[in-house]
């Protein structure tokens, strides 16, 4: 009896607070803000993985031929669209052939990023390692969009070479806006893709991935712009599309800015000559610059969103499957 009450307080002292000089441990429920600590652990393990992968070299050797094939073209054919003997315009062109492979490539490598735990069956277990879930997407992701940025820029250098020695080399600014710049693009859906991935299976990710990458390339995009330019009351003809310094055009060139494939088109444009500048008329030059980096931000705050997610709103989710079986299987 004369024991109970010491050891009714102690128990009660040891549930209110942890012993002096031992840490509470934290748990991600109760974090705040973003945690990405260990992202270079991650990032080291998993860039070992991507470069191994014979995926990889595939994807280089198909970029390689359609940069090098492409500077070879845009620089030798096509003299009824443009002039060919412009280097500014033909690196104009031929950033047009690059961002059509680079989203596409985006699309490629990081829709299964997480669905080998998944087969696995190590995807909770990665889960609780003591690295943070956002460390593990943005490590996981840089792993993945690293050397696929170096070899792209890499390509891109032997696209410009093509041209020169073709007909000569177009302005510094545009050169490097070309080689390290428009790449990015591809940023954009690994950020987007590898969070997704995060939390629905493969197939269903590289489903939105390429439903989003057919929507943003310029045979689809095409008609928002025209649906819009009737709709605001444009003279939307053959001659008027044809023309870059119409007034539908210089309309059309704001709708496309919202498009991030266009808009890393439109940075070879506004660093180029005034042949290269007209087909993005109308629009500052920073504008491309603004919309590729509001891409990138979006992509990784839905990235990172959905990772930070995972798990979480439990009954919401079962909820909205309700309504929407096939959605989160």
């Amino acid at each position: 009896m004369g024991t109970e009450p010491s050891r009714r307080r102690s128990t009660g002292s040891s549930t209110r607070r942890p012993a002096k000089g031992v840490r509470r441990p934290s748990t991600s429920q109760g974090r705040r803000g973003i945690d990405i600590r260990g992202w270079r652990t991650v990032f080291r393990q998993q860039i070992r993985t991507e470069i191994r992968q014979v995926r990889f070299y595939i994807i280089i050797l198909i970029y390689a031929f359609g940069t090098i094939a492409g500077g070879y073209g845009v620089s030798t054919g096509f003299q009824d669209r443009w002039d060919n003997t412009d280097p500014s315009m033909d690196l104009f062109m031929l950033s047009a052939i690059t961002a059509f492979f680079s989203s596409l490539i985006g699309v490629v490598v990081s829709f299964d990023m997480f669905s080998k735990e998944r087969s696995d069956g190590t995807f909770q277990t990665m889960l609780v390692h003591p690295v943070s879930r956002e460390a593990v997407y943005v490590g996981r992701t840089l792993a993945v969009f690293v050397p696929l940025y170096a070899v792209t820029a890499y390509l891109n250098a032997f696209g410009v070479g093509v041209i020169g020695l073709n007909v000569g080399l177009p302005n510094a600014i545009q050169m490097a806006a070309f080689i390290f710049i428009t790449p990015l693009v591809a940023l954009v859906f690994v950020l987007l893709l590898g969070g997704l991935s995060f939390r629905y299976s493969s197939s269903q990710v590289l489903l939105r991935g390429i439903a989003l990458w057919i929507f943003f390339i310029p045979l689809i995009w095409v008609l928002i712009p025209q649906s819009l330019g009737v709709a605001a009351g444009y003279e939307v003809t053959t001659d008027t599309v044809a023309d870059p310094m119409s007034d539908f055009n210089e309309f059309a060139n704001w709708i496309d800015m919202a498009n991030p494939l266009l808009a890393s088109v439109g940075i070879a444009a506004v660093t180029g000559n005034t042949a290269a500048h007209q087909w993005v008329h109308g629009i500052p030059t920073y504008l491309p610059f603004l919309s590729l980096a509001l891409w990138l931000s979006i992509s990784f705050y839905i990235g990172l969103r959905t990772t930070r997610m995972f798990g979480r709103n439990v009954k919401k989710r079962r909820y909205f499957s309700s309504l929407f079986p096939h959605i989160g299987q």
